[in-house]
C-alpha cells in the first residue's frame, strides 16, 4: 500500500490507539467509583496509560508516516474527552475545586471553537503544541502520580494550579500564533 492511500485511511495504528484511549475513559470511571480498596490507583494508572498511549500514537505516526485527518481530529479529541473526565472526577471527588475544572474547561473551549472557525473558514492551518502546552501535560501526570501518594493536599493544589497557569500561558500562546498566521494570510509578502 502506497503512503498516499496508506493517509486517506483511518484504520491504522495510530487512531486504534486514540480510539483505546476513548475507550479507557469508561474503565477509568468504573474503578474511580468503584468500591475496592485499589480501585482508586488502578483508575490513576489508566490514566498514566493514556497519557503514554497519547505519546506512543504520535510517534507511531510520525515514524511510518501513518498520519491522516482522521488522526489529526481523533488524537486531540480523545486527549481533551479523558482530560475534561479526570478533571470532572476530581472535582466530584474534592481533589481540586469546581473553579479550577471551569478555567480548564474555558481554555479547551476557546481551542475548540477556534478549531471549528479554521476549518468552517476554509483555513487549514494547524498550531501545533508547545513548550507550554507539553509542560502543562506533564505537570498534570505529576499531579496524577502524586495522588497516588501520602503527599500533602495544599502540594497537590499547587501542582494543579500550576497545571492550570500553563495551561492558560499556552492556550496564550496558541492564539498569538493563530494570530500570525491570519496576519499572514491576510497580508502576504510581495514579490518583488
Amino acid at each position: 500500500m502506497n503512503a498516499a492511500k496508506r493517509q486517506n485511511t483511518w484504520v491504522n495504528v495510530p487512531n486504534l490507539i486514540s480510539l483505546f484511549r476513548i475507550v479507557l475513559i469508561g474503565i477509568y470511571l468504573y474503578f474511580f467509583y468503584g468500591k475496592g480498596a485499589r480501585d482508586r490507583t488502578i483508575a490513576m494508572g489508566i490514566v498514566l496509560l493514556a497519557g503514554l498511549s497519547d505519546g506512543l500514537d504520535g510517534w507511531i505516526a510520525r515514524k511510518w508516516n501513518l498520519q491522516s485527518k482522521v488522526g489529526a481530529a481523533l488524537d486531540p479529541l480523545a486527549d481533551k474527552l479523558m482530560s475534561i473526565t479526570v478533571f470532572l472526577t476530581f472535582v466530584h471527588a474534592g481533589y481540586i475545586p469546581l473553579w479550577f475544572f471551569l478555567g480548564i474547561l474555558v481554555k479547551e473551549l476557546v481551542l475548540i471553537a477556534g478549531g471549528i472557525w479554521l476549518y468552517f473558514t476554509g483555513r487549514h492551518a494547524s498550531i501545533p503544541s508547545n513548550l507550554f502546552g507539553k509542560a502543562a501535560t506533564g505537570m498534570f501526570y505529576l499531579a496524577i502520580i502524586l495522588l497516588l501518594f501520602p503527599v500533602p493536599a495544599l502540594l497537590i493544589r499547587l501542582v494543579f494550579l500550576l497545571v492550570l497557569l500553563l495551561n492558560w500561558i499556552a492556550l496564550g500562546s496558541y492564539l498569538q500564533r493563530a494570530w500570525q498566521l491570519l496576519q499572514k494570510e491576510n497580508h502576504p509578502p510581495d514579490n518583488q
